[in-house]
């Protein structure tokens, strides 16, 4: 029985499953109005993959969150919103 954890998108397809690897987080950054870019050789490698908290619905923030070869880039646009970001891969 799996112990990890599975997430389904709304067609019943797994897009996470962390029972067949490990999940490895690489850092938190708190971020304001800036671009924060972060590198990792894993990140083309493996599933990068962020969570933001405190919980924002994505689609209306003014986050964006772009992962390209080894590098992640965090773009926030909205001075009132403080957030934090753990950035890893599994």
């Amino acid at each position: 029985m799996p112990k990890g954890l599975q997430v389904f998108d709304e067609n019943g397809i797994n897009v996470l499953d962390t029972n067949s690897g490990t999940v490895k987080i690489f850092g938190k950054f708190d971020y304001d109005p800036n671009v924060v870019v972060f590198y990792s050789d894993l990140f083309a490698t493996e599933t990068p993959f962020f969570i933001a908290s405190p919980s924002m619905r994505y689609e209306d923030s003014q986050v964006k969150v772009e992962f390209s070869g080894n590098k992640c880039t965090v773009t926030n646009t909205r001075s009132s919103f403080k957030r934090s970001l753990y950035v890893g891969v599994y």
